[in-house]
């Protein structure tokens, strides 16, 4: 039996978690960069059909709060979240700032975040690597998403030992599946019959003619 999307996101947790743990325990360095692309990668070479994902580079990042985007494609509904990346740091097992300013900016990280995402029609959220020393993955997962209106109230640097963090904070794999259960909408999609311009038949998403959904989820076609 294929594994579910929430299934590999429980998978990935489990190696964020190893490879943060390894990397601090041989001296090696495993940025928050690296394995943001390893887990993109992961979920969208196992899930192509699923997931539509686009990563942001640096000067985005910075426009839009956010390091990557994606959107989970049902048959009939959609949903989208645009996600922060934070990595604990071992081995104080402290999280970056939340209201990180860039230079030249006036707007915290979190609120350009916020405003930006929910401006575009998507969940604002942060997605926190989690290794410990401290807690065991029972206690914690190696990937935790929250919705970033829901973390606004916590600390600006969040510890692994904060439960008050951790009560508001779900693992990858059931935040997902409660957002898609919960707070999928309709999708605007419709298919075609005649061929799009791009050369795609029955396109559903053809970048030219999808109406009113949001535009960076406008290059991802199902056929």
């Amino acid at each position: 039996m294929a594994a579910t999307i929430c299934d590999t996101f429980q998978q990935l947790a489990d190696t964020t978690w190893e490879l943060i743990e390894s990397a601090h325990q041989l001296g090696m360095r495993w940025s928050e960069e690296s394995n943001t692309e390893s887990l993109l990668l992961e979920l969208r070479r196992r899930h192509p059909s699923q997931i539509f994902i686009q990563a942001f580079t640096k000067r985005r990042e910075v426009k839009l709060g956010a390091d990557w985007e994606w959107w989970f494609l049902g048959r009939t509904r959609v949903y989208g979240m645009r996600v922060q990346a934070k990595r604990i740091s071992l081995p104080r097992e402290t999280f970056g700032k939340l209201r990180y300013t860039p230079k030249g900016h006036r707007k915290d990280q979190m609120t350009t975040l916020i405003e930006r995402a929910q401006h575009d029609g998507l969940t604002p959220t942060y997605c926190f690597y989690v290794a410990s020393q401290r807690y065991t993955r029972g206690h914690l997962a190696g990937c935790h998403l929250a919705s970033a209106v829901t973390a606004f109230g916590l600390p600006n640097r969040p510890r692994a030992s904060c439960e008050k963090c951790w009560l508001k904070y779900a693992s990858a794999a059931r935040f997902v599946a409660d957002a898609l259960a919960l707070f999928s909408v309709p999708i605007c999609w419709r298919r075609r019959r005649s061929r799009c311009k791009c050369g795609r038949r029955n396109a559903i998403a053809c970048p030219r003619r999808i109406g009113n959904c949001p535009p960076s989820a406008k290059h991802h076609h199902r056929g």
